[in-house]
């Protein structure tokens, strides 16, 4: 895989993809939730495939006002966001790169826009779950957007920070992220409520704090070096 394509999805991870792990949530059914949700992904573009063959999972750490999504595996290609109610704007992201662990640094100068939600009255189960529907647009910058059919359920909640889909109605259990003539499909497969340690929350050690700038040359340099 080239440098500009791990840089390409490192930038959509950072602005986009990793933020569905900050929700706003305040139903008041299950308000406590402590647990594991994993979610299955697929998509019509190769772009998940040329990155890392096991990037069709992602989960889901949640415990009070703490969040831990993590989005890949195996030794290509991971990414892990942490978050705290008590500190939304120091967010934390982790990337690992082929072996290489960057604790990166979040510009706290760019600003997201809220998104614009549109509800409907369509319902559908998933994992077990009554959803409803929600059409969400993200605006990514000023030029560029996301359109996503958001099914949530107001059957879990907890008292996560809100970014991605702040002000839903509910937990989303299946997003379906539309990118031109490209959809990118995200559903839960499993659902575990159980006891969670604080340590789950926590950086592992070995990861360098790095710019996104920092992170990309070094990714070139490595690249560099692995090709002589």
């Amino acid at each position: 895989m080239s440098v500009k394509k791990i840089i390409g999805i490192s930038f959509l991870i950072i602005t986009g993809f990793s933020m569905m792990a900050f929700i706003n949530l305040r139903s008041a059914a299950d308000s406590n939730f402590e647990g594991i949700i994993t979610y299955s992904t697929t998509s019509s573009n190769s772009l998940a495939a040329q990155t890392n063959g096991q990037q069709s999972t992602s989960t889901f750490y949640i415990k009070g006002g703490k969040m831990k999504t993590v989005i890949g595996g195996g030794t290509s290609f991971m990414t892990t966001t942490i978050s705290d109610c008590s500190n939304p704007d120091d967010y934390i992201m982790l990337m690992d790169v082929h072996g290489s662990k960057y604790n990166v640094k979040i510009d706290k100068n760019v600003k997201v826009q809220d998104p614009v939600i549109t509800y409907t009255d369509e319902t559908k189960s998933v994992a077990g779950y009554t959803c409803h529907k929600a059409e969400v647009k993200i605006s990514i910058d000023s030029i560029h957007s996301i359109n996503e059919d958001v099914y949530y359920t107001t059957e879990i909640s907890s008292s996560s920070c809100g970014r991605q889909y702040k002000g839903l109605k509910g937990f989303p259990l299946e997003w379906i992220a539309k990118f031109g003539a490209n959809t990118r499909t995200t559903i839960a497969i499993s659902i575990d409520k159980k006891s969670l340690s604080d340590d789950e929350f926590t950086v592992p050690p070995g990861y360098k704090p790095v710019t996104q700038e920092e992170m990309a040359q070094d990714i070139k340099n490595n690249t560099g070096n692995k090709g002589k």
